[in-house]
């Protein structure tokens, strides 16, 4: 398995909305994907080279970064088969459009990424998947690993990192950041985390329950869960969460 040193800032935003947390490492990808068309203005083909054995899903929920992503990876020779928004388009683009590889935002509305993760390792287990985030990698690597993703890049991230994470993985490498998990979310199952995770942001039973794709009294029972088993009020929870930087 390959490492990597990763950053580890924080990314916290709500559906469609970019924060200032990433606004700078999208920036500097905007820049590079601006270098790269000018390079390749000589080949108008957005999806790229429907012939390549390599077949990319995106999975983002913000527009402009799954556009900036596919215009790199097919000025790479790339083919980018799907592009999906939420885990629901993703499970479904996979199944219907036989890629060689995903690469998965976290943060997405209608089922987030650890979720989607876990049921495409069930769906599709020898499919490699690469999880791209801003969220904190100490946190969340681990999780992504045990759930059966190959590598585990950040959003801040150069291009070149991205790409060779892709390459690497599409070879059969693994790839992950080397920073041990924070202590003592190591107690929290994946659920327990994605809920503190929405409590940190300001959210409610309903969101805990849209992104986790579960009833609102599923999702009160993991809210009481979490006071239960941290022994921590709705409020010290919340402080809790932030002190791991969770978003």
């Amino acid at each position: 398995m390959h490492h990597f040193e990763n950053s580890t800032s924080s990314f916290c935003q709500g559906a469609g909305v970019i924060t200032k947390q990433n606004r700078a490492g999208l920036k500097r990808l905007h820049v590079q994907m601006k270098v790269i068309a000018m390079n390749r203005s000589d080949n108008p083909t957005w999806e790229g080279d429907p012939d390549s054995k390599h077949r990319i899903i995106i999975a983002d929920d913000h527009p402009a970064i799954r556009a900036m992503l596919t215009m790199g990876l097919i000025s790479h020779e790339f083919t980018v088969v799907g592009q999906a928004s939420n885990g629901i388009e993703t499970l479904r683009l996979a199944h219907s459009c036989a890629p060689s590889l995903i690469l998965l935002d976290l943060d997405m509305p209608l089922m987030e990424g650890l979720s989607t993760l876990r049921q495409l390792q069930k769906a599709h287990p020898q499919l490699p998947v690469v999880v791209y985030s801003m969220l904190n990698a100490r946190i969340y690597s681990y999780r992504c690993l045990r759930l059966g993703a190959r590598g585990f890049i950040s959003k801040g991230d150069d291009f070149s990192l991205i790409l060779n994470a892709v390459r690497q993985v599409l070879q059969g490498q693994m790839l992950f950041p080397s920073h041990p998990m924070l202590a003592p979310s190591e107690d929290l199952s994946d659920s327990e985390i994605v809920a503190l995770r929405c409590l940190v942001r300001g959210g409610d039973l309903d969101s805990i329950a849209s992104a986790l794709m579960i009833s609102s009294a599923h999702a009160a029972q993991l809210n009481q869960r979490l006071n239960t088993k941290l022994g921590m009020s709705t409020k010290e929870l919340i402080r809790f969460g932030k002190s791991l930087t969770l978003s």
